[in-house]
């Protein structure tokens, strides 16, 4: 990449430090920073001292769990257990020293050493990442059937954020070459589906609503599809009174807290769950509760049972169309729902995800790693993951090395550097560095700096995940959608809460849109992926949010 020119430095924040809200606020989140080895890769021609390092390696392609998957957080387990420094083996000595270690390849570390190295060209950054491939939350899933490449993502859906980005996160973004509204009105295609004959369906299970019925037709103001609500809950196996409260709560227009002004209405919707809302404020069957129990998991990881229905408003739930509640954000309302309900960010769905955003990163830090220029050839390229460990590389990315400890050489207050510890198969190895980045799982960084302050550990240790299972399948055959007019299944009472979404002819649409072609999408019964998500949530177990109490 080109060095920018002054007024370019400086449109992109780089005249002065990074603060932690800059990428909060955008597409990363870099926490923490700490004031030719055993360990690392052969060079080209040499034999392969690591999986990464030899052919054939490519972790795209691989099925069963991909998250964290086994090999991946076992010695993490037994540090948190405090049981592993005890059994360790002797601390090999890679002999290796960096300007930057980055714990952590996701977008976030990925971003780090982008920001660092276009402030020090010159810079020797070493990423290390505890799983078998780069990207964080924002990998890919990979099918191959009838001779063609079918994508999905494997975590992170796209760009979006309920804020507008920062200019340091914008600037990455176009650095990258990725203009998210250009894209968006090039790429989108909401009709495809409409197109096909295609709506979204919802699956009532006999254990929760009676009877096993898929009822097609559930309307959706995301996209169009479906009819009205009228049409769909008459082919529902609910009682009347079910139907027509859910018919109230998704198209009436009552005020259910009459006399009051919008900002009492919101006090009081800060203070109690959407479900409370739904059974105590707007009276419906209990059976409609139900319906819209897993709303809420997509984004929160829990049922309406723990949110409150102010924050349900502010991400566009049915029920308070009639209480004229002026727009905009509210004091006890959390971050996320009061950003969109002042507008959000722009947005784009790449076919992997933001899968393409690392990609574009590593292609930029590591020249050669993945072949192409721009956004769009960097969807379909495939990984040349030997080149990314390679000692003559200014920036290494290091796979399957857990850290375990980072600390400063000489005690925090006469730091000379930091020394980093992690595990790759079954040796403990040390690298040394003018400085550490910790852009990890934010629960973890308290174990792996033990000098940290107490109060930065107890404050991290509250930031609390809820883990969502993205299931990918490639279906041989999708006409059974199509027999049945449906495009995704959404199952309020089972496991994952949408069981089965269609992903059909992204891939060739988004080539052919860039490309400024509009063929029709074909309706060959070949392949395609389908993705399922999926949430443990236990009943009435309120979220943990800063500052959110129901």
């Amino acid at each position: 990449m080109t060095r920018k020119t002054a007024s370019s430095d400086a449109a992109l924040g780089m005249d002065r430090s990074i603060d932690r809200r800059d990428f909060l606020n955008g597409v990363a989140v870099a926490v923490g920073a700490l004031g030719a080895g055993l360990a690392g890769a052969a060079q080209a021609g040499e034999p392969a001292l690591w999986p990464q390092d030899g052919p054939g390696y490519y972790p795209p392609e691989l099925n069963g769990m991909r998250g964290s998957h086994p090999g991946s957080f076992e010695n993490a387990h037994k540090l948190r257990d405090g049981d592993f420094w005890s059994a360790a083996p002797r601390i090999k000595d890679t002999h290796e020293t960096y300007d930057l270690v980055i714990v952590g390849a996701g977008i976030s570390g990925l971003a780090a050493a982008w920001f660092y190295r276009a402030a020090r060209p010159g810079a020797r950054i070493l990423i290390l990442d505890n799983h078998d491939d780069f990207g964080g939350h924002a990998k890919r899933n990979e099918f191959h059937l009838n001779g063609k490449l079918h994508l999905l993502n494997g975590g992170t859906l796209e760009i979006d954020s309920p804020r507008p980005y920062s200019p340091q996160a914008d600037g990455l973004l176009r650095a990258l070459g990725i203009a998210p509204v250009a894209l968006s009105e090039a790429c989108n295609r909401r009709k495809i589906y409409t197109d096909l004959g295609l709506s979204h369906g919802v699956f009532l299970d006999e254990e929760t609503f009676g009877s096993d019925r898929l009822v097609p037709g559930a309307p959706s103001t995301y996209d169009g599809l479906g009819g009205s609500w009228a049409d769909f809950v008459a082919k529902a196996p609910l009682s009347e009174t079910a139907r027509a409260d859910i018919l109230r709560i998704q198209t009436g227009q009552i005020d259910y807290m009459p006399g009051l002004t919008s900002e009492e209405k919101k006090d009081r919707l800060s203070r109690m769950s959407y479900r409370a809302f739904l059974l105590d404020v707007a009276r419906v069957d209990p059976i409609v509760a139900a319906f819209y129990q897993t709303h809420t998991q997509g984004e929160w990881g829990v049922g309406i049972d723990a949110v409150s229905a102010l924050d349900c408003w502010g991400f566009f739930m049915p029920g308070f169309q009639g209480m004229n509640l002026k727009p905009g954000a509210a004091p006890r309302m959390s971050f996320t729902p009061a950003g969109y309900s002042e507008g959000g960010s722009y947005t784009f769905h790449f076919p992997d995800g933001n899968a393409s955003i690392t990609r574009l990163l590593v292609r930029d830090l590591i020249p050669g790693a993945i072949p192409g220029r721009d956004c769009r050839d960097v969807v379909t390229a495939r990984v040349d993951y030997s080149r990314l460990d390679r000692r003559d590389n200014p920036v290494r990315i290091r796979l399957s090395s857990i850290c375990l400890r980072a600390r400063n050489i000489g005690g925090p207050e006469r730091s000379k550097g930091v020394e980093i510890a992690y595990v790759r198969g079954e040796d403990v190895f040390r690298v040394k560095a003018k400085a550490c980045v910790l852009a990890s799982w934010n629960m973890m960084i308290p174990y792996l700096c033990p000098e940290m302050p107490q109060a930065q550990k107890a404050a991290l240790h509250k930031i609390v995940k809820t883990p969502l299972v993205y299931t990918s399948v490639a279906l041989r055959n999708w006409t059974a959608f199509q027999k049945l007019g449906i495009s995704s299944v959404a199952a309020p009472g089972g496991y994952h809460r949408i069981s089965a979404q269609l992903a059909r002819g992204y891939r060739r649409l988004f080539r052919r849109a860039v490309a400024g072609k509009s063929d029709p999408p074909s309706h060959d019964p070949h392949a395609l992926p389908s993705r399922s998500l999926g949430v443990r949530s236990e009943p009435r177990r309120p979220r943990r949010a800063s500052g959110d109490a129901l």
